[in-house]
Order: structure tokens, then C-alpha cells, then sequence
């Protein structure tokens, strides 16, 4: 492996110490390949844009253009949410946080176009969505393919690493990588199985820009694990026939009958 991917974890801009700790305490990165190895479980198509009057019947999340119309912190001490009126053409719905309301709150502008992105769930006699993705519209990434998901955990959300945070460290890291992952089958192999080459697969993996790219990618990161998996497990086998090779019985006689039976 290249000095270039075992670089620790804390070194890439936007980690630090402790966001490292985090991370090497969650999920197991310790390094830029493991990062680069802590591929997305799902993908969303941020490509397509619903309408708020919508999003009552979809039982996903959804994305959405629209204007705050309205900011307001409601409640007091431990109840206390900040709500904003989100609206499109279609219709109106309450944009909800109960968290992280002091440094959310001064970055909403009103009557500014926004691009939103969460599941809307019926609270009381009204749909919410709570704690969006939300985004000044002309600041938004042009989203062309999919949108790769991350699992994280409580503890990494508190500190920004949720999905779009990982999200955003692995956009740092893939734009850095090039020509730092070497293949590891042999020319000939990936040509006859038509496989992507290593470094093309673990970018589209984390940035497809299509659904059959995604597939691609992934089949080619997961066929390279089995691939080793079954080597191991024959290396395993003929390590064990050579030291254990057992006695041979050149004929099925009375000694063969006797050691089989005792």
C-alpha cells in the first residue's frame, strides 16, 4: 500500500485530532484507505426535485426547492425548537431543529431560494421535517447521479460527521487520490472480466454518476473481496494438506479394514 493511503486520518483537512479519535473509536478509520474503504450503504437521486404538497405521501426522503418564509424559536429550556415556514409553489411545511439552534438559526435568511432535503413525518395535526439537509440553492452541488449515504453513529453526528459530513471528507479525499490506488489484478484479468480498474471503482463507488456505474463499481470492490477471500482459504487448504499429509493405504485390504474400524 502507498505511504499515500496510510496517512493517518487526522491529517485530512477538515478532521483534526478529535474528530480522528471519533473516528478511529466508531468505525474503524484510521487511516485515508480506510476511509476510502468505508463505502456508502445506500444512494439517493438528488437529481430530482418533489413538491412540498408531495411529501405528505412519500414515504422517503424527498428534495425540494423553496423560500423560509418565516423564522421563530419556539418553547423554552428543554423544549425549545426553532421553526421555519419552508414553501414552494405547491404549498407550505414546517421545517423543524431541536438541536444546534444557536449556530442554525443566523445562517437562515428569509425570501432566499433554499434546496432541502429530508422525510417529512406527521407530528400532531401537521407534517414536519425534522433537522433537513438545507442549502442556499445557488451554493448547492449541481447534482448530476446519485448521492452516496453513509452510516454514522450519535457520537459522530455530534460532531458534524453524520452522512454528509463523512460525505464531505471522502469529496476532500477522492479529489486527491489520482494515480495513488494501484490496480491489483493482473492487466490481462480485468480486461477479460470486463472490471473497472481499481481506482475508477473506489471513486465511482463513492461519486457514481449513474445507477449501472454504481453497480459496477461496487461489483467490481466486492468481486476483489471474495477473489482474496477464496485465495486465502486455498493457500489455507494446501499449508495444511503439506503439513498434514496423512497416511496413504495403497489398497483396501485387512490393514485398511482394521484402521478403519478401530
Amino acid at each position: 500500500m502507498s505511504e499515500f493511503l496510510n496517512t493517518p486520518i487526522e491529517f485530512l483537512k477538515g478532521v483534526g485530532p478529535q474528530r480522528a479519535e471519533l473516528l478511529r473509536k466508531e468505525i474503524g478509520v484510521f487511516t485515508y484507505n480506510d476511509l476510502l474503504e468505508y463505502f456508502p450503504f445506500r444512494y439517493v437521486d438528488r437529481s430530482f426535485f418533489n413538491k412540498v404538497a408531495d411529501l405528505p405521501y412519500l414515504d422517503s426522503f424527498a428534495q425540494v426547492r423553496g423560500t423560509l418564509t418565516k423564522l421563530e424559536e419556539v418553547g423554552s429550556q428543554r423544549n425549545k425548537r426553532l421553526v421555519a415556514k419552508f414553501q414552494d409553489t405547491s404549498g407550505t411545511i414546517d421545517l423543524v431543529w431541536y438541536q444546534g439552534i444557536k449556530w442554525i438559526k443566523p445562517t437562515l435568511k428569509l425570501n432566499v431560494p433554499y434546496v432541502i432535503y429530508g422525510k417529512a413525518k406527521l407530528y400532531g395535526s401537521s407534517f414536519q421535517i425534522a433537522h433537513p439537509e438545507i442549502q442556499e440553492l445557488d451554493k448547492a452541488d449541481p447534482m448530476k447521479g446519485l448521492k452516496a449515504v453513509y452510516r454514522s453513529t450519535e457520537k459522530l453526528s455530534a460532531k458534524g460527521l453524520h452522512s454528509k459530513g463523512i460525505e464531505k471528507l471522502t469529496s476532500t479525499l477522492v479529489q486527491q487520490i489520482n494515480g495513488h490506488i494501484p490496480e491489483i489484478f493482473p492487466r490481462k484479468m480485468v480486461e477479460e472480466l470486463r472490471l473497472p480498474d481499481r481506482e475508477s471503482a473506489v471513486k465511482q463507488v463513492h461519486y457514481p454518476m449513474n445507477e449501472e456505474l454504481a453497480k459496477r463499481a461496487s461489483f467490481r470492490l466486492k468481486f476483489e473481496e471474495l477473489f482474496f477471500l477464496q485465495l486465502e482459504l486455498l493457500l489455507r487448504r494446501q499449508i495444511s494438506l503439506q503439513k498434514n499429509k496423512g497416511f496413504v493405504f495403497e489398497e483396501v485390504g485387512s490393514v485398511f479394514l482394521e484402521f478403519y474400524e478401530k
